[in-house]
C-alpha cells in the first residue's frame, strides 16, 4: 500500500468496507491511522467533506484529510490512539468505574454533537471506543467508526439494516422498525458501559444459547443480567438501566442528557471535559421533560442541522 506523504505499517484492522493500517506521516513522524476504503465504496466530494465536519464533533476521532491511494482508492487520515476498549477489555478485564464514567461523558457528548448534526452513528460498541494510553479519569477516549451514510432519515426507516453489532443492539433493530437513531445509539451505549464494568454484553452474545434468534429474543422480552459488583454506585447502574429501556421514549431523551446524568453522580471523579448541553432538561429524581416532545422537536430540528450542514460543505 503506497500512500504519497505517509510510510504505511501494519494492518489494524479490516472491516466490511475498509482496511485500517498504522502509519507515520512523513516531515514530522506524527503515528496515524489510515482507513482505506474499499473499491466498492464511493464517496462524493460532499459526503467526503461532511465525514471531515463530523470528525470535528469532540469526542470523535479526528479525520485529518481525506486523501487517496496509489490504486486510487479513497483514505481517511485518522487520529491514531492505543487500543480500543474491546481489546483492553479482553486483555485486562472489567474497567473501574472511574474509567467508565469517564467513557460514558466522553462517547455521549460525542453522540450528542453527530446527533445534532442529523447523523446517527448505529454501531456504538466497545470495539469502536478507541482509548489513549491515560488511566483513570485522564483517560483519552475518542468516538470512532462513523459515515456519512448514517444520515438521518426523519421520515422513514424502512432501509435495510445495515451496521448492526447484535450484543449491542437496541430491540428495535432486531425489529427492522429502526435503521438508526438516537435512542438506538443511547441504547447502544448503555450496553457498551454495562460491558465494560461487567466483562460481558447484559444479554450475552450471538453465540450464546439459540444464536442471534435467542439474543434478539433476550433483548426484547428480558431482563439484563445483573451487574455483580459491590463498587459500582445505584447512581451508575440506573444510569445504565435507563439506556437499555426497551421503550426507545422511556430512554434518555438525550445522549446529552446520559452525559449530565453521570456528570451528577456522586463521588465519581470522571475527568469532565467541559459542559454538553442536553436537549432536555434533567430533573433532581433523574426523570425529564417528556421524551415524546424531545423527540419530535429534535426530528423537526434535524432538517435545519442537515440544511446548515449542507450549507457549510457547499
Amino acid at each position: 500500500m503506497q500512500i504519497d506523504g505517509y510510510l504505511v505499517g501494519e494492518v489494524l484492522g479490516r472491516g466490511g468496507s475498509a482496511t485500517v493500517y498504522d502509519a507515520a506521516r512523513v516531515g514530522d513522524g506524527r503515528r496515524v491511522a489510515l482507513k482505506v476504503l474499499d473499491h466498492r465504496v464511493r464517496r462524493g466530494e460532499r459526503e467526503l467533506a461532511a465525514l471531515v465536519a463530523i470528525g470535528e464533533v469532540p469526542g470523535v476521532i479526528e479525520v485529518l484529510e481525506v486523501v487517496e491511494t496509489a490504486q486510487g482508492a479513497t483514505c481517511l487520515v485518522l487520529e491514531r490512539m492505543h487500543e480500543s476498549a474491546a481489546a483492553r477489555l479482553q486483555r485486562e478485564g472489567p474497567f473501574s468505574v472511574v474509567e467508565v464514567v469517564r467513557i460514558g461523558r466522553v462517547v455521549g457528548a460525542a453522540l450528542e454533537g453527530m446527533h445534532r448534526l442529523g447523523v446517527a452513528h448505529r454501531d456504538v460498541k466497545p470495539g469502536n471506543v478507541l482509548l489513549g494510553e491515560g488511566m483513570g479519569s485522564d483517560l483519552e477516549v475518542r468516538l470512532a467508526d462513523f459515515d456519512i451514510a448514517l444520515l438521518i432519515d426523519v421520515e422513514a426507516s424502512t432501509e435495510t439494516v445495515g451496521s448492526l453489532t447484535p450484543p449491542h443492539a437496541a430491540p428495535e433493530r432486531f425489529t427492522g422498525s429502526d435503521s438508526g437513531s438516537p435512542a438506538a445509539d443511547i441504547w447502544s451505549l448503555g450496553s457498551t458501559l454495562f460491558t465494560l464494568l461487567h466483562g460481558e454484553p447484559p444479554f450475552g452474545g450471538a453465540r450464546d444459547d439459540g444464536g442471534v434468534a435467542g439474543l434478539a429474543h433476550r433483548v426484547m422480552s428480558e431482563p439484563s443480567a445483573a451487574l455483580m459488583r459491590s463498587d459500582v454506585p445505584a447512581g451508575l447502574v440506573a444510569v445504565i438501566d435507563r439506556c437499555l429501556a426497551k421503550d426507545p421514549l422511556d430512554r434518555w431523551a438525550s445522549a446529552g442528557d446520559v452525559v449530565t446524568a453521570l456528570d451528577g453522580l456522586d463521588g465519581v471523579d470522571g475527568g469532565r471535559d467541559g459542559p454538553v448541553e442536553p436537549e432536555s432538561s434533567v430533573l433532581v429524581d433523574g426523570s425529564t421533560t417528556t421524551t415524546a416532545m424531545t423527540w419530535a422537536i429534535w426530528a423537526a430540528g434535524v432538517a435545519v442541522g442537515l440544511f446548515v450542514l449542507w450549507l457549510a460543505l457547499r
